[in-house]
């Protein structure tokens, strides 16, 4: 196969969609690992976050690696930085996720923690594929997958 300049991501997506509608991953790790199972809002094709669903949700602490500083809190000097530092002004801009358990068939939030065992231990199952109605905050219903 000749693959000229500039064509490279189309090969690699090409490569991807293979993947995926032969379903030839490993959908444990993908949950576990990946965004995939994120979902999005079909009417603004934005990630569906737990304040669309929630008016009081309060952003989930980070413990597992990143370390967040308040936004007046000096950071420590770079050699002494044992973990990723973030200000809580950027944490606040990230936000939570969500996903569609389908254990109890529901929307789930996901912190940037919830990966690998910390995944697990929350004990859901998240859809990798699906279309579910959700129901926002200002009583509106919306499509995400």
């Amino acid at each position: 196969m000749i693959v000229r300049p500039g064509t490279t991501p189309a090969l690699a997506l090409g490569f991807c969609h293979v993947l995926l509608k032969e379903k030839r991953y490993d959908a444990e790790y993908i949950k576990r690992y990946t965004d995939l199972p994120l979902l999005v809002r079909m009417d603004t094709l934005q990630l569906l976050r737990p304040t669309d669903l929630q008016s009081d949700y309060q952003l989930a602490p980070l413990q597992n690696y990143i370390r967040v500083l308040k936004a007046d809190e000096p950071a420590p000097p770079p050699l002494q930085q044992e973990a990723p530092i973030v200000r809580e002004p950027l944490r606040q801009e990230w936000g939570d996720f969500m996903v569609w358990d389908s254990q109890t068939n529901r929307p789930v939030p996901l912190s940037r923690d919830d990966t690998g065992k910390l995944y697990e231990q929350k004990g859901i199952d998240a859809a990798l594929e699906g279309s579910f109605t959700v129901r926002l905050v200002d009583g509106q219903a919306v499509e995400v997958r």
